[in-house]
């Protein structure tokens, strides 16, 4: 999306009864089409799996060898990151850098462990002095 889809959608955000809504139908269902792509294409995909499946490996590993504790999943990334990386553990350097420098190649034979879930996104859409759900003024 270009800065001035950006803009034109955003012009379109209004607030009713304390709740943000967009005041046109056909511009709430671009935004849910535009949602659901993002779903697929980033989201959810196949790569965004890889990278979900190896950084839960390295966790687990990270405890395995004691080097991260609960705890230290309350903190920043850049922590949980410096924890992992102090463990000096071959295992969970060549997964970061396999995460940090992911290629498409790596999802040759890949079976993800979890599946990321699908999201998806009904906006509420001005109607008269209230709202309803997308869903409910054009189904499907």
């Amino acid at each position: 999306m270009i800065p001035s889809e950006a803009s034109r959608i955003l012009s379109h955000v209004v607030v009713v009864d304390q709740m943000i809504v967009l005041d046109d139908a056909t511009v709430a269902r671009e935004v849910a089409h535009l949602f659901s792509v993002m779903n697929r294409d980033w989201w959810a995909s196949a790569g965004e799996s890889y990278i979900y499946n190896e950084f839960a490996d390295v966790l687990r590993e990270g405890f395995r060898l004691g080097c991260l504790r609960k705890t230290d999943l309350f903190e920043d990334d850049a922590h949980v990151l410096e924890c992992l990386y102090q463990a000096k553990s071959p295992l969970i350097a060549e997964k970061l850098d396999k995460i940090s420098r992911f290629k498409p190649e790596y999802l040759v034979g890949f079976v993800p462990k979890v599946v990321p879930k699908t999201r998806w996104l009904d906006p509420a859409v001005k109607v008269g002095a209230g709202w309803r759900r997308l869903s409910e003024i054009l189904p499907g």
